[in-house]
């Protein structure tokens, strides 16, 4: 009898302990344990909202500014239709680059868009900028050097 007490008293101190262990490791994770000097631990700052602009032709131009800190490879443009999971809209664009035209034939005409920037280094993703304000992408107008030339009318001269 003072066995099996022993043992419901040792299994009720190790259930307790190992409940207080993933609790704490829950509420604060351990710190990574690279070097602030290792690349991996180059960490973005987040940044600022992306800027979406719809253009006469349909198309949107996103545009961000480039982080201040963190080493950055590349970029990659995420879209958000209203009522539908974010996914990226591009492939992975050059570092120096600061805006991507996305063509009109990628949007659906009159749905809510909203556009975030992923930096990228080698290592992994930083994080995402804030969302751009909505924008409900647009049927493009031709611009004047794309209109078509229609065949004149019947009876006169061309």
């Amino acid at each position: 009898c003072l066995y099996l007490l022993s043992l419901l008293l040792y299994s009720l101190a190790y259930v307790a302990l190992t409940s207080l262990f993933f609790f704490l490791m829950i509420r604060s994770p351990p710190r990574s344990t690279l070097s602030s000097s290792s690349a991996a631990s180059d960490v973005y700052k987040r940044q600022g909202p992306a800027q979406a602009v719809a253009n006469a032709d349909g198309s949107v131009t996103v545009s961000w500014s480039a982080p201040t800190e963190g080493t950055v490879t590349s970029y990659v443009i995420l879209a958000t239709r209203e009522g539908q999971p974010r996914h990226a809209v591009s492939g992975r664009l050059s570092s120096e680059q600061t805006s991507y035209t996305l063509p009109q034939d990628e949007l659906i005409t009159g749905s809510s868009y909203t556009f975030q920037v992923g930096p990228i280094n080698v290592h992994t993703h930083g994080p995402l900028s804030l969302s751009s304000s909505p924008l409900v992408a647009q049927a493009g107008t031709p611009q004047d050097g794309n209109k078509e030339e229609g065949a004149p009318a019947p009876g006169r001269p061309g």
